[in-house]
């Protein structure tokens, strides 16, 4: 046997000790591609000793449950050809993987579709039911706490608005994300000040122009008042001062400050909001 033979003999036996040790690939043989076997020839002749051996053995894999190859004839597992451009393809192992990239796509498509049809159906439910400023603040008034939890362990703010004020439409929104911020702190009350039965509410609290928002304590006395459309920064610090029970840096006054929210509903109007 001379030095060439010796040397592929050499190579198909360390293969097959790879191979009976490990699960064979593409990775495992491609190492002796960039190892110091340079004869090309050699390479492939002992790759197709090793192909030979597999076609007369078991792959045997574990997991057979979990979609994991079990049994399968290595004539199925390695096609080998003889040419000078040897190629290794279909491995079980690079099956799996394959099959696993592809649920893996299968799966973020049907995650995009199923958003893009979320998305589009929120998209024509609001373009039929469009929410207006108007809508909003209708909501907002008629999930509003009575007037009678005012002065009940809370601070209170009271804002009335009217379908036709500008302002109240244009601040609707900040209003509203106002709310949220700050509902587990303080009641919202909303009161639709053109109505007829908001009329005692109107004078009492000294409302001659929409909108007009009352900072009322947590005993339920009046403390400050922003009328107009007053930015969100000051809506906010006039809530915070609040809270503090401090004096606003912004406040107007209507003669109604210090007046008893709390025993005037007490006495005149449980059932209104």
């Amino acid at each position: 046997m001379n030095r060439a033979s010796a040397r592929c003999v050499f190579v198909a036996l360390l293969q097959l000790t790879i191979c009976i040790i490990l699960p064979a690939n593409s990775y495992h043989l491609s190492l002796f591609s960039s190892s110091r076997v340079t004869n090309s020839a050699c390479l492939r002749r002992s790759q197709i000793i090793v192909s030979r051996w597999r076609v007369h053995n078991t792959v045997l894999y574990s997991n057979a449950d979990n979609g994991d190859l079990a049994d399968e004839p290595a004539a199925q597992a390695i096609d080998i050809e003889e040419s000078d451009d040897t190629t290794i393809s279909k491995t079980p192992m690079l099956d799996r993987l394959r099959a696993e990239m592809e649920a893996e796509k299968r799966q973020s498509r049907r995650t995009f579709v199923g958003a893009a049809v979320a998305s589009s159906s929120w998209y024509g439910w609001q373009l039929l039911h469009p929410s207006t400023p108007t809508t909003l603040l209708s909501t907002l008034t008629r999930s509003s706490p009575p007037l009678a939890t005012v002065g009940k362990g809370r601070p209170t703010i009271v804002e009335f608005w009217a379908p036709w004020c500008e302002n109240c439409k244009a601040t609707a929104g900040e209003v509203w994300r106002v709310r949220e911020a700050y509902k587990n702190q303080v009641d919202f009350v909303f009161v639709q000040g053109d109505t007829p039965e908001a009329m005692d509410l109107v004078d009492f609290f000294h409302v001659d122009a929409i909108p007009h928002i009352t900072f009322v304590s947590s005993s339920g006395v009046i403390k400050n008042n922003l009328i107009g459309k007053a930015p969100r920064e000051i809506f906010e610090e006039s809530i915070k001062s609040l809270l503090d029970e401090t004096e606003p840096r912004f406040a107007m006054e209507t003669g109604a400050e210090g007046k008893n929210v709390k025993t005037f509903v007490a006495n005149n109007m449980k059932d209104i909001k």
